[in-house]
């Protein structure tokens, strides 16, 4: 059995390494997963260390410390296939981390999204919001937003844009030239639990309270609207 890779995404962090606290990350999938491919078939990298709500932290941080874990703690898994389970925004440093330092072909066998925001999600927008400063520091223990991140999680941010951008470039297809074969899990409607929250993505039909199905989708193109060099000739005239 091929080892699977769990990541976790945005603000799930803990700030212990006891057992119970990593657990707490990750839900009762590793659980799940040891009980039908067997306890040494489960990798739980503890990218926790990472602290995604600090404010000075990228995604370009957490790639790289992907990276440094793959090549330091884990580098068997670089000499074989791996697979990768991630979850929200974990999509994007995955990708990124493929981008950036992956080989063709990829160590990577299949790549599972979980709700991951590729195109991110309006929820970014009101993480950096006022409110959601306060009550991070007054319920969080005076915890940090973790504004860069947020940025890259905006719905079509430009960094966002120019990270997938990369896998429609001739030579660097995930299919075709990394080897990373991909499926994407993501619910269409929103918990009820959350329609008193009175924010219109908790609620909103498309989505899974948090990611919106075309948001989650890496099934894309990309088509730029501009003014044609005699339109900006005209405008400047």
């Amino acid at each position: 059995m091929e080892p699977i890779v769990l990541i976790h995404g945005y603000s799930a962090e803990t700030n212990d390494t006891t057992a119970a606290a990593i657990a707490s990350i990750y839900g009762s999938l590793p659980k799940s997963l040891k009980q039908i491919y067997g306890r040494t078939a489960v990798v739980e990298i503890n990218l926790s260390r990472y602290i995604s709500l600090e404010d000075g932290i990228t995604v370009d941080d957490i790639s790289r410390a992907l990276d440094r874990a793959l090549k330091t703690d884990f580098s068997k898994l670089l000499q074989g296939k791996f697979h990768v389970i991630i979850h929200s925004t974990g999509a994007l440093a995955i990708r990124n981390w493929i981008r950036r330092f992956s080989p063709k072909p990829s160590p990577i066998g299949n790549l599972i999204y979980l709700a991951g925001a590729n195109f991110g999600s309006g929820w970014a927008h009101v993480g950096k919001g006022q409110l959601a400063k306060w009550a991070r520091f007054v319920f969080q223990g005076g915890a940090e937003r973790g504004v860069q991140v947020l940025d890259a999680l905006e719905l079509g941010s430009d960094w966002t844009i120019d990270l997938h951008l990369h896998f429609l470039q001739l030579g660097n297809a995930m299919t075709t030239d990394y080897g990373i074969y991909e499926s994407v899990v993501v619910g269409t409607q929103a918990d009820v639990k959350w329609f008193p929250i009175p924010i219109r993505y908790a609620k909103e039909d498309g989505s899974d309270g948090v990611v919106r199905v075309s948001a989650s989708n890496v099934n894309f193109n990309y088509v730029r609207f501009g003014p044609t060099a005699a339109a900006l000739i005209l405008g400047s005239a």
